[in-house]
């Protein structure tokens, strides 16, 4: 009886020690469960960080690089048939902010609303929308202002008259960098005695300038020359 009673005590003892260790064992697995999201939340929190001091050290190195750049045309014209469309060219991954500006013949500016281009994209704008039945801006030249790289804006102007089969575009140009001599040379062609030339001229700077402008033919005679005065933004 006395073995009887060992056994029996060991055996309650190795019960209670089961179940000692089985509630142990379901008190210890929500904790650990438990324990993985909080891991996660502060692996997530450390990324967005990482990725906000990324970011930021992107758009402080845009805004240190942020120079200023003016491009233009020499002249542009609406109305008739024609359709006059500006095109911008953003060549960077960021977004940039536009300004366009137009210029009258005798030299009166209009500041049309920004444009934002996309990084890596482009947008076009409808001259004649944008000016509307402004008489003073039917025709004349225009330019553009961002800031930002070198090259990293595009432009060009192009002019269609689909009735009678005419294009005519012009790559825009940042004058400071283009237009290092005062002497500028340029091919011309009339197919018929019906054809007829336009020159136009606009001062690359914010002051008058004195010109003056020869004809020649391609035997070298010239046929004629002139001079004449151009005062600010005026073509």
């Amino acid at each position: 009886m006395k073995n009887s009673a060992s056994r029996l005590f060991a055996n309650s003892q190795a019960i209670s020690l089961t179940i000692f260790g089985f509630c142990l064992c379901l008190l210890l697995v929500p904790l650990s469960f438990t324990s993985r999201p909080a891991t996660a939340k502060t692996e997530a929190k450390d990324a967005i960080n990482s990725l906000t001091r990324t970011e930021a050290r992107a758009v402080s190195l845009v805004e240190e690089s942020a120079d200023p750049h003016t491009l233009a045309a020499a002249y542009y014209r609406v109305g008739d048939n024609l359709r006059t469309t500006l095109m911008l060219n953003n060549k960077s991954p960021h977004p940039a902010e536009v300004q366009p500006t137009l210029f009258s013949l005798s030299g009166e500016r209009l500041d049309l609303a920004p444009v934002v281009v996309a990084g890596n994209s482009f947008s076009e704008l409808d001259l004649r929308a944008q000016i509307g039945d402004n008489p003073a801006f039917q025709g004349g030249s225009l330019q553009v202002f961002y800031r930002g790289h070198d090259l990293m804006l595009g432009g060009q102007l192009k002019m269609v008259d689909a009735t009678r089969s005419l294009i005519f575009d012009e790559q825009l140009v940042e004058p400071a960098a283009m237009f290092a001599s005062t002497r500028l040379e340029g091919v011309w062609w009339l197919p018929s005695p019906r054809s007829a030339m336009r020159l136009g001229v606009h001062p690359s700077h914010t002051s008058w300038a004195y010109m003056t402008d020869q004809l020649w033919q391609s035997d070298h005679n010239r046929l004629c020359a002139c001079c004449f005065q151009l005062f600010t933004s005026s073509t």
